[in-house]
Parts: C-alpha cells; structure tokens; sequence
C-alpha cells in the first residue's frame, strides 16, 4: 500500500525494502533541528498572551525548539523594538532586521495589535503564525461587515492562525475565510504543588459547611448577557438554600460580572450567604477550588471560562450551562452536568443531588481531571505547540 502522504519513501542500498521516515523526523536529525521561534508582543498588556509566552519558555524542548520574545512598543521580553506608537513604521524594519540577525525561522505573534506590523514585516521571507484567543465579532449585519473587513485588514499576511478553543475556530470561518486551515491548540494550566499550610478553610476565609465555587473572569463584555449571569447565580443560590440550608457560595474574581452580581445581591433580603474572595493569587484559586463539593459555572459565553478548566483539572464535579462553549470541556452525565442556560431552580436541583450523592459526584470529578489533563495541560499544550512549529518550518523549506 502507498506510504501516508506525510512520510517520503527511501531504499536502501542493495534497492529493496522501502524504508518510511516521517519528515518532521529526518528534519530534526540534520545539523538545523533546532528551530528558532521568534514570540512577538505588542507592549504585553494582554494576560492571555503573556499567560502563552511564560509557559512556553518555562515548558519548551530547548533541543527542539529555541524561542526568542520580543515586544514592539512595550518592555516585555529580551528584545525592545521601541516603537512609539502603534503603526510605527519603523518597526517594519527594526523587526525584519531583527529576524534576519537572529536567523529567525518562524514569527508567532501573540498579540493581536502586534499583527499588522508583523504581517507587512513579510519581506524577511519566514512563516507569520498568527494567534486569535477570542471572537470579536458583531451582532448587527453592520457590524458584522465592519468585523470582517477588519480581520482581512488584520491578518493579512498571516499564514498560519492558532485559537484556543472550536468555537472561536468556527466564528473565525463564519466570519472571515482564511486561505490557510485555523488549528485549535488549547491552553495549558498547571495545577501548583499543594501547600497544607493554605489548605485550610480558616486560612483561606472560608466558612464551615457545604461550599459552592465559582470563578470569575476579570474581562468580561459589559451587556444584558453580564446581567442575566449574574442574576443567575444569585437566584440558583436562592432556590439550593432550600434544599442546602448551611451551603455558602464563594466568588473569587475582580471585574465587572463580580461587581454586577455584588449590586445585585444588594436587592435581596435577607442577604444571601455569599463569600466575596475578592482577586487571589493562582496557587490561592487551586487552593479555594479544593475546599469545593461542587464548581458551578455561570461566566462561559462566547468563550470557556479558566475556571471552568481550572475546576475540571481539580477534579470537582461541575454543573454547567448547556452552551456550546461549554461542551469543549464538559460532556453531560460524563464529566459533569449541564442544564438550560437560564434554568436557576434546576441548577440548584442539580447541584444539591451531587452534594448528596458523593459517590457519583466523585466519578463526575475524575472523568473530568482525566479529559483535562489530556488536552489542557501544559504538556499537551508544548507537545502540540512543538509539532505545529515544526511542520510549518520544515514544509516551507
């Protein structure tokens, strides 16, 4: 039968028995395995794309892969471009400069911003990988024009895009249809080491008794969907009271869902048993995701919510909306529940039965770590990061 399409054929030297090598293979034997990668930043001023950058030089196979970061206009990373504003021309030739001196062999922008430069900066002759963490889309038909028009401006001159989830894949084709395939590489989290010492619910501020979590993005769109989630999560508390008396809801994040759903709490009386945690750090969030008997999760909408990927690589078990984004993590009655998205009194149904049964609860949780840790971890995340970079420079050749 004919080799795969990505292995070449070769014979030996007597002319018989066809020996198959994979070329990505056979490339990293030759005196050029290592692939430099320039990590290009706009002033760093985006957590998602400093988040990528901070993993990928502390987790990336220097024997296969040597990145070098740089930032435009900002102090982020080994290399200053010093750009003094956004469309600085001279950053086209700082940064064709650059890769030339550094023999760059594959440009990754992480930043958005940093696209149009990159993307005219092409005359360098290196691969352009594009990344695009979250769908900026419209709602009316103008909008919508105006959103496609700006994503063609935008990523002109991209040859490859990364997004971390399918969703936004798919609003990306609906919106805009790339010459080149968009390839979903997920983000990667990494669960830190436990420490006994804040491991405690004193420590941590919390009360006794059952304990409901949820974790809230910082960003957030600002519209009626922000007002309806945060009107949710309150009156799910309302009705699981009922059936929970002693349960506490813990809220960590700072932003405007939290803001939205503390001047909401305000109109109920008597008060609801809410633990404002307030911003924590990451070992922190791990730390308060433990003292859970269930994560409840209210803040994916066109995107996953990190905590919702948090809660599944601690092994809680989840009761989610049942949304599209959410079915990326989350399979119903396998790894987690999922429930009409505006349903409170069945949210709180659903939770209170995983509080009652922990035996199913229990499997629910280690379904859920299992899938994460095969796709959301930083090893996935390096491993499927390291075999992109590889394929597209050695196909260019």
């Amino acid at each position: 039968s004919p080799p795969p399409a990505h292995h070449q054929v070769y014979r030996d030297k007597r002319g018989c028995q066809p020996l198959r090598v994979n070329l990505v293979e056979k490339c990293c034997r030759t005196k050029r395995g290592i692939v430099r990668v320039l990590l290009l930043l706009d002033n760093g001023a985006s957590p998602l794309a400093r988040t990528d950058c901070d993993v990928l030089l502390a987790h990336l196979d220097r024997t296969r892969i040597q990145p070098i970061v740089a930032s435009l206009r900002g102090s982020v990373g080994d290399i200053h471009l010093k750009g003094r504003f956004r469309f600085d021309p001279r950053l086209i030739f700082r940064l064709q400069r650059l890769i030339r001196r550094e023999k760059i062999e594959l440009v990754h922008v992480l930043e958005q911003a940093a696209l149009p430069i990159a993307g005219r900066a092409r005359a360098a002759g290196v691969p352009l990988i594009g990344t695009i963490y979250r769908y900026e889309g419209g709602t009316t038909p103008r909008s919508y024009l105006l959103s496609s028009l700006r994503y063609r401006v935008l990523l002109q001159g991209v040859d490859q895009i990364t997004v971390p989830f399918e969703n936004v894949r798919r609003a990306l084709l609906l919106l805009y249809r790339h010459p080149h395939p968009i390839t979903v590489i997920s983000p990667g989290l990494l669960a830190p080491a436990k420490d006994e010492a804040s491991s405690n619910r004193e420590a941590l501020g919390l009360p006794e008794g059952a304990l409901i979590v949820m974790v809230l993005p910082p960003e957030f769109p600002t519209s009626q969907l922000l007002l309806d989630r945060a009107e949710l999560a309150l009156e799910l508390l309302k009705y699981l009271i009922r059936k929970v008396p002693d349960v506490h809801l813990a809220v960590v994040g700072s932003g405007n869902f939290t803001s939205a759903m503390q001047r909401a709490a305000m109109n109920y009386r008597p008060g609801l048993p809410v633990v404002w945690c307030g911003e924590r750090s990451e070992a922190e969030q791990w730390a308060i995701l433990e003292q859970a008997a269930v994560y409840v999760d209210v803040a994916s909408a066109g995107e996953v919510s990190p905590g919702l990927i948090r809660a599944a690589l601690a092994g809680k078990p989840i009761v989610a909306p049942n949304i599209v984004s959410v079915h990326e993590v989350i399979e119903t009655n396998v790894c987690g529940i999922l429930v009409e998205a505006q349903n409170a009194a069945e949210f709180a149904a659903q939770i209170a039965r995983l509080m009652q049964y922990e035996g199913l609860a229990g499997r629910l949780g280690r379904v859920a770590q299992k899938r994460a840790e095969e796709r959301f971890s930083v090893a996935a995340q390096i491993q499927a990061l390291t075999v992109f970079y590889e394929q597209t420079v050695y196909e260019g050749r």
